[in-house]
């Protein structure tokens, strides 16, 4: 049975990826969800096999994924036919890292029309009602499981990013801002990324299956010139988890803030931010800087 720091940890770890895959996606799953059916089917993360395999959902390799050559494994695993339940050995979808495992979910889920009534279904239980009627369990208490585990760990609050926005098919319209330098009392002089974890692992490329190369210890500080997902590069030093990083938070001064995807002011606009909205300053390029956002905001909104 899992301990309560490991059950932190895997809610602290699934739910980052998790919001992160549904926030892109215009077809949602809620997060809790996704969350509680990788717990439900790893053990909260300490079944040895899966989280080797980083096959955090137990999603059976049909012919087409062994016949494209991608990685299984195989091992038991019990089912319920005409109210019996039987062990088998089955074969198993297997992934490089967990964020290909959380994305290959969200496709499976989303892209197949048994599960269509899941899609964009804010309730929890309806969708989890829908996914199991769709065949991806066979255990009668699945549903009942699910939603426990949900319920018991609050983990509905995840669930905020269900939001439906429709698939935009035109650029956004940007409101007008001024990039040109000016003097700015509130400008930021330094970035600050404060390590919160007792130990976070230094890894060799962004993935939690990558080499460790090193460790940090709370308190440590670090200067980030990139960001993958939820991980950070370090300079000199190599990839960390954002989940475990506190940085520097600054507010926005002027009206209006244009989030960009990259640091220019003619770059694809990926929303706008008003007076007063939070955001956490990770790097600075060029006088722009990289934000929790996804994206660049010019320094003299700050």
């Amino acid at each position: 049975m899992a301990t309560k720091k490991q059950v932190n940890a895997f809610i602290k770890t699934l739910s980052a990826l998790a919001i992160a895959e549904c926030e892109k996606r215009n077809k949602k799953i809620c997060p809790s969800v996704c969350i509680a059916q990788a717990a439900l089917e790893t053990g909260w993360g300490t079944s040895p096999i899966m989280t080797r395999a980083n096959a955090y959902f137990g999603i059976k390799a049909d012919r087409s994924w062994i016949k494209a050559g991608k990685k299984v494994y195989n091992t038991k695993t019990r089912e319920v036919y005409g109210g019996k339940s039987v062990s088998i050995v089955d074969c198993f979808r297997a992934y490089s890292s967990l964020e290909e495992s959380v994305a290959d979910y969200y496709d499976l889920i989303t892209k197949n029309t048994r599960y269509a009534k899941a899609v964009n279904e804010p309730d929890y239980t309806k969708a989890i009602t829908a996914i199991k009627n769709g065949g991806y369990a066979t255990d009668p208490n699945y549903i009942a499981s699910i939603v426990n585990i949900i319920k018991s760990n609050k983990l509905d609050k995840y669930d905020k990013v269900m939001t439906v926005k429709p698939k935009q098919t035109t650029k956004p319209v940007e409101k007008k801002e001024t990039v040109k330098p000016k003097e700015n009392k509130n400008k930021l002089k330094t970035i600050k990324n404060t390590v919160t974890a007792d130990t976070l692992n230094i890894r060799a490329a962004a993935s939690v299956s990558s080499k460790i190369v090193g460790t940090l210890k709370k308190g440590n500080t670090v200067t980030i010139d990139k960001i993958n997902g939820i991980w950070a590069h370090a300079v000199g030093k190599g990839w960390i988890s954002l989940n475990y990083i506190d940085s520097t938070v600054a507010v926005v001064k002027e009206d209006i803030a244009n989030v960009r995807k990259f640091a220019r002011k003619d770059s694809d606009l990926i929303k706008t931010l008003k007076k007063g909205a939070k955001v956490k300053i990770y790097y600075v390029t060029n006088n722009w800087y990289y934000t929790n956002e996804g994206g660049f905001i010019y320094y003299n909104k700050f």
